[in-house]
């Protein structure tokens, strides 16, 4: 087994690269004896107006904040596709981003010296979407100090979520931290309303799908009063797969389905699930590819719906 190579930014973190293999774009499958059964490729699906399915996909991407005429909004910005809606835009990473907690100060935020996180960290990585907060179209002087900030107001998942940045002295400082359940107030991170831009370990203790409520929030220049977004859901799939977990979906104007195209090896077998309703992964069909690929037809879901396909051996 090679030796484990340093989480880039954070020297006390690290990642087994043993078994890392990456694919990026397309559809591709890692070789035969990496399809096990629990070989996991998600994705997602969306609601009627879209004719093509985002995934917040280019290297580099922001939670992004805007504000203008009293009016709050968030959104995905990924530097490849532009802009999009993140109820319909899901982070969606595999064990690229596992690390292994190195005890001291961060068991308080990450749990036991020696168990498995899944970070999105806050230097770049170019197996890892990185993940930046930013500000855009907000007039100078509109806030107090130049200051806004991002809450964290809700969380449904199999585990924690943490945000933290390390000090001088590599040692996590927490803008948010599950762990100790969740204060808006507290769990939040600042940053300057004009220009802002700031990049930060996003942690999650546990694979899974995660749906994080965020707010924006801002004190008035004009009379130091705060107003705050309405909360808007973020959506990160974490998965245990040594690859990053990619599929497509599309669909036509003239067809209210959305179409899946898996492909794999004729002879193989699959199983098709779905997570729509927060229930956990439901079975939706069985079937072993008699081609290279096959294809189906799915409705559209509000909110987000998420997809994945279980390859197995024949």
């Amino acid at each position: 087994m090679m030796n484990p190579a340093p989480i880039p930014g954070n020297s006390r973190l690290w990642r087994d690269r043993s078994d890392s293999q990456v694919h990026r774009g397309g559809l591709p499958l890692p070789p035969l004896p990496l399809l096990v059964a629990r070989s996991l490729l998600p994705v997602m699906a969306a609601v009627l107006c879209l004719l093509s399915i985002l995934q917040a996909d280019a290297q580099h991407t922001h939670a992004q904040i805007s504000f203008s005429s009293g009016e709050w909004r968030l959104f995905v910005y990924d530097f490849d596709s532009g802009k999009s809606d993140p109820a319909f835009t899901p982070f969606v990473f595999g064990r690229a981003a596992m690390q292994f907690v190195p005890g001291g100060p961060f068991t308080n935020i990450l749990g036991a010296a020696g168990s498995a996180v899944w970070t999105l960290p806050e230097n770049s990585d170019p197996e890892l979407v990185y993940l930046g907060i930013s500000s855009s179209g907000i007039p100078s002087g509109t806030f107090l100090n130049n200051q806004i900030r991002l809450e964290l107001h809700t969380i449904t998942g199999p585990g924690d979520f943490a945000l933290y940045n390390p000090d001088a002295l590599g040692r996590p400082v927490a803008h948010m931290n599950t762990r100790d359940g969740i204060d808006p107030s507290r769990d939040s991170i600042s940053f300057p309303a004009v220009g802002g831009h700031v990049h930060s370990n996003w942690s999650f203790i546990a694979p899974g799908v995660y749906r994080l409520g965020f707010a924006a929030s801002g004190r008035l220049a004009s009379n130091g009063s705060r107003v705050t977004s309405s909360v808007v859901e973020f959506t990160f799939v974490v998965e245990d797969v040594p690859w990053r977990p990619h599929l497509t979906l599309s669909r036509s104007m003239s067809d209210p389905r959305l179409k899946l195209v898996v492909r794999s090896a004729a002879g193989r077998g699959c199983l098709l699930e779905g997570f729509l309703g927060g229930a956990g992964w439901t079975p939706l069909t069985n079937f072993v590819f008699s081609a290279d690929n096959q294809s189906f037809g799915l409705p559209a879901v509000n909110p987000l719906g998420l997809y994945r396909a279980r390859i197995v051996p024949p």
